[in-house]
């Protein structure tokens, strides 16, 4: 004897495997652009962090020529009266740069070298300064870790490179207005101020290079 299956059951069962091939074929789908969609993803990530990174070394070292134009005043200014010698002068100068970046701030205050209008964005800079050197990783690392914050904490970081920069070009200019002020020739003051510009552009260079 013959058994015969229904054509409607053949039927129905063709359309389920049709029916069960196009979810493979959709679930299939789906995966591969999640797949895709985290691969995107994890560049995204890579890349972001190579941004903070390279962004946070930038910052440290233009932060390192602010320091060393306030050194340069705080030598100055300290022995502008006194009949020291160039040697003594450096090796002052020396001393003074081994100091943190506070401690050479609160000098330069006390001597009143810093211009009244700088005071304000010299704190704000050195306590940002002392953030990314000391408090980012304990403060912000979750920040670094989660894409929707992530670029806000590199804004942070790039605006502390920005502002370094600018307060040297600024403390440049107040070390030609005291060179003036003490009598020096208008080209002594400039080679002065200009000579921590010229420092601040070729450690850019280098920086890039």
């Amino acid at each position: 004897m013959h058994s015969f299956v229904p054509v409607a059951g053949i039927l129905g069962q063709d359309r389920d495997d049709r029916i069960g091939t196009g979810r493979l074929l959709l679930l299939r789908r789906e995966t591969v652009g999640e797949e895709k969609q985290m691969n995107t993803d994890r560049l995204t990530m890579e890349a972001e962090h190579r941004q903070f990174f390279y962004a946070a070394g930038k910052a440290i070292w233009y932060a390192q020529f602010l320091e060393d134009a306030i050194c340069t005043f705080v030598t100055m200014v300290r022995h502008l009266d006194s009949k020291i010698s160039r040697e003594d002068a450096y090796a002052y100068l020396d001393a003074t740069r081994k100091r943190t970046l506070g401690q050479i701030r609160k000098q330069a205050e006390d001597l009143n070298i810093v211009p009244a209008n700088l005071r304000e964005r010299h704190l704000d800079f050195v306590d940002e300064r002392n953030w990314l050197i000391h408090r980012a990783v304990n403060e912000n690392l979750e920040d670094l870790l989660d894409s929707g914050r992530r670029p806000r904490l590199i804004a942070r970081v790039e605006r502390i490179e920005i502002e370094a920069k600018l307060l040297t070009k600024e403390m440049s200019k107040a070390l030609f207005d005291l060179g003036k002020g003490i009598g020096w020739s208008d080209e002594a003051a400039e080679e002065m101020a200009r000579e921590k510009i010229d420092e601040m552009l070729k450690g850019q260079h280098s920086a890039r290079g």
